[in-house]
């Protein structure tokens, strides 16, 4: 066999097929990463089998949703209930709707409550749904969305940005530095990023049924997400604090974003502008938190400009519950579901915006040593579907 000689000059043709060569090679490369990433959609075989993320149920909802047959009703309007999962957790949808349609009421209402649901991000989720002149979209407001550089505070994955935000919308998030901005442009195709845990954890599922028995896996249709959980949860979060300050939720003005460009003040505006074009109306509310956050973890400066920024965007306020009605610092438990259901039907049949309970006398138990044991717990955090 001969030699190659590396002194000898290569050919222009020599070049051209090397070229060539090269360049079939990536294209082929390309069409296969293209082909494959045809099963990352939506309801894409082992997605179905292994859908678990708080946005892609959402998205499930919506794919399964019987517009007309939910306009059925004699005057069609739907209010619909985009946001945190705070949404999640404080309304019965189907009791909401058995007891509009009991009055009489020209309303029903949808629920699109996931974790970490601030207005940059349900503005994603507002664009694609089917709204109609008329309808109302109520989004959920919280001081802790006007944090300071919020993409990192609430440690928002880089997949739920391209499945939620355009191109241009991701460009404009200062938040974001340009080598993330970059990142996140370079995640196409969106199918493939947007759902690529949850197909590989349907395809493990598949794959271990013959090894660990049981029934053959099929599509999931049931989760948490699309109501709320149903478990008596033991609340971990403390009931006092010896230096509220040291937890990773308190938060006063110098971690205060009141900039017109923080994320989920974009997030705000752009849901208004959707809401304008397609003549419908965008309100506002205000699912109060515990009193033990509001009296601990703001700062009293903070709770002032919180007081001010509410009143200047016309927010609704519900009924501030009691501290056993919540399963942590935020989110409503059964009990304060229970509350919230029949407070959102007045609300739909007559709404008045109401006014922030102040904290009063009220005052936090004494507090005891272990209290804070679970200090910086994320109280979002991704969890595993009760289904």
């Amino acid at each position: 066999m001969t030699e190659p000689d590396p002194d000898r000059p290569v050919s222009e043709a020599e070049t051209r097929a090397s070229a060539r060569l090269v360049l079939g090679l990536m294209a082929a490369a390309a069409l296969f990463f293209a082909t494959l990433s045809l099963g990352y959609g939506l309801r894409a075989p082992f997605v179905e089998l292994g859908r678990e993320g708080t946005v892609s149920w959402m998205f499930w909802k919506l794919d399964t949703l019987d517009a007309e047959a939910l306009r059925a009703h004699e005057g069609g309007r739907v209010m619909w209930l985009v946001g945190s999962s705070v949404i999640r957790e404080s309304f019965d949808e189907d009791l909401v709707n058995e007891a509009l349609a009991d009055r009489g009421s020209p309303w029903r209402v949808q629920k699109f409550g996931f974790n970490r649901g601030a207005a940059g991000l349900a503005a994603g989720l507002v664009a694609e749904l089917p709204l109609r002149p008329g309808d109302k979209v109520v989004h959920n407001v919280s001081v802790g969305n006007l944090h300071t550089d919020w993409l990192s505070f609430a440690d928002i994955p880089e997949e739920r940005l391209v499945s939620l935000l355009s191109a241009g919308e991701l460009l404009a998030l200062k938040e974001l530095s340009p080598q993330e901005k970059l990142s996140a442009l370079l995640m196409i195709p969106e199918g493939y990023w947007r759902f690529r845990e949850e197909h590989m954890r349907g395809l493990v599922r598949l794959l271990a049924w013959p090894i660990w028995g049981g029934p053959r896996p099929t599509p999931k249709t049931k989760s948490y997400n699309l109501t709320f959980r149903t478990l008596e949860r033991e609340r971990r979060s403390p009931r006092s604090f010896a230096d509220p300050t040291r937890y990773r939720l308190y938060q006063d003005l110098p971690t205060t974003d009141l900039s017109p460009d923080q994320i989920n003040t974009l997030g705000l505006d752009r849901m208004r502008r959707l809401c304008a074009e397609r003549g419908a109306e965008l309100v506002l509310i205000d699912i109060p938190p515990t009193r033990l956050f509001q009296s601990q973890l703001m700062s009293p400066a903070l709770r002032e400009v919180w007081d001010a920024w509410r009143e200047a965007r016309g927010v609704h306020y519900f009924p501030q519950l009691p501290e056993d009605d919540y399963f942590d610092l935020i989110h409503p438990n059964f009990r304060g579901r229970a509350a919230l259901t029949p407070a959102l039907v007045d609300w739909t049949v007559s709404p008045q915006r109401g006014a922030p309970m102040p904290l009063g006398d009220w005052r936090p138990p004494p507090h005891s040593p272990g209290a804070e044991a679970d200090e910086g717990l994320d109280l979002e955090a991704e969890e595993d579907p009760l289904d």
